[in-house]
C-alpha cells in the first residue's frame, strides 16, 4: 500500500496541505490549474445553528502517488468569528447536501477513488480509508490498510448502518483498564 504522510491531519479543506512532512498554506494564485466556481455555493450549518458559507473550487491533489482533479469548500464567511479560522480534515466524510439541500463536494477521498474521475489514477481503489493520526504526525492509507500498522496485523471492517452516516451497531460496552476488571 502507498502510504501518504500527512503532518497536522488538514488536507485541503481551508487551504493546508502537508507537502513533505512541512505544513504549507494552499495558494490558489499560484496554481495553474485552480478553478472557483462561484456558480456552486454551498451552506454547512452546525449543531449549534452557525453556519459556513463557502463555494466549491477544484484542483490537482496527490497523496503519494495518487494523483486527481478534485472538488474542496473554499471558505467565504462565518456566522460567528468563532469560525473564521476554522480548518479541518477534508475527505473523510460521506457525500452529503448543503444546509439549503445544494451539492456539497465530494469529499477528497471519495474524489480520489471515483470511478467516474478520468483525471484520477486512483479510480480503481476500493472506497476505504485508514487514518492514524498521533501527537506528531498523521498517515492516510488509501483503498483499505498496511497490515504491519496495525498490532496484531488485523482490522475489521463493518457494513455501516446508515447510507449516509459512519453507524454502527453496539450490543455492548464495557469500561475498564484491562479485560479483568471492566464492568
Amino acid at each position: 500500500f502507498e502510504r501518504a504522510m500527512l503532518r497536522a491531519a488538514a488536507v485541503v479543506w481551508l487551504g493546508l496541505m502537508a507537502v513533505q512532512g512541512k505544513q504549507i498554506l494552499y495558494q490558489p494564485s499560484k496554481s495553474s490549474t485552480f478553478v472557483a466556481r462561484e456558480e456552486l455555493p454551498f451552506t454547512i450549518q452546525y449543531a449549534d445553528a452557525n453556519a459556513i458559507e463557502a463555494i466549491t473550487c477544484f484542483d490537482y491533489v496527490q497523496l503519494g502517488h495518487y494523483k486527481a482533479r478534485v472538488p474542496f469548500g473554499c471558505f467565504l464567511r462565518a456566522s460567528t468569528p468563532l469560525l473564521k479560522n476554522v480548518d479541518g480534515v477534508a475527505g473523510f466524510g460521506i457525500p452529503k447536501v448543503g444546509a439549503n439541500g445544494e451539492k456539497l463536494p465530494m469529499p477528497l477521498l471519495w474524489a480520489l477513488t471515483d470511478p467516474r474521475n478520468v483525471e484520477s489514477n486512483a479510480r480503481g481503489l476500493k472506497r476505504r480509508y485508514t487514518f492514524f493520526a498521533s501527537k506528531d504526525h498523521g498517515e492516510v492509507q488509501l483503498g483499505g490498510y498496511d497490515p504491519q500498522s496495525v498490532e496484531g496485523g488485523e482490522m475489521r471492517y463493518f457494513k455501516s448502518l446508515s447510507p449516509g452516516e459512519f453507524v454502527l451497531g453496539v450490543s455492548s460496552i464495557r469500561v475498564g483498564t484491562s479485560p479483568g476488571n471492566a464492568v
